[in-house]
């Protein structure tokens, strides 16, 4: 049994939405492990003799996890901006202008120009938070424990 061409288009759509619920997963999972993480390197530098000169070690997972979490976001925006293509071709047909979107075609950087830039999407909001409060913590905690 063949598929039809709008088969198959809805098929891909569906593939997209796996796509962008795995890369929504996977900024949830870097945003806990960048707490965990951080949280570990304090407890680890319980030890007062050596606090003081590793007290800023626990920013570089910060500010490791803070470029994952943007990348990711970026990409989940970047594969709804072409999960909206998707749909479109669907809704309305081929373009009249412009090239069609293959069935199965998983490029996104077509999209890049309309998707903000990597360091745009670090400083939204919702990338920005918790590394901006986990340096808080860490620039209190250096501040504290300096001699």
């Amino acid at each position: 049994m063949t598929m039809s061409d709008e088969e198959l288009r809805v098929k891909h759509l569906a593939d997209i939405q796996v796509t962008i619920s795995r890369l929504a997963q996977n900024s949830f999972t870097i945003r806990s492990w960048s707490v965990t993480l951080v949280s570990l390197v304090f407890a680890l530098l319980n030890n007062k003799s050596t606090a003081s000169a590793l007290a800023w070690l626990p920013l570089l997972p910060a500010m490791v996890f803070w470029w994952l979490d943007a990348y990711y976001l970026r990409l989940e925006r970047l594969y709804r901006r072409h999960y909206a293509q998707v749909a479109t071709r669907i809704a309305n047909g081929p373009p009249a202008h412009g090239p069609d979107v293959a069935p199965f075609d998983m490029d996104v950087t077509r999209h890049c120009t309309a998707v903000p830039n990597l360091l745009r999407t670090m400083l939204a909001p919702s990338v920005v938070t918790i590394p901006v409060i986990l340096t808080v913590v860490i620039t209190a905690y250096r501040l504290t424990t300096a001699h």
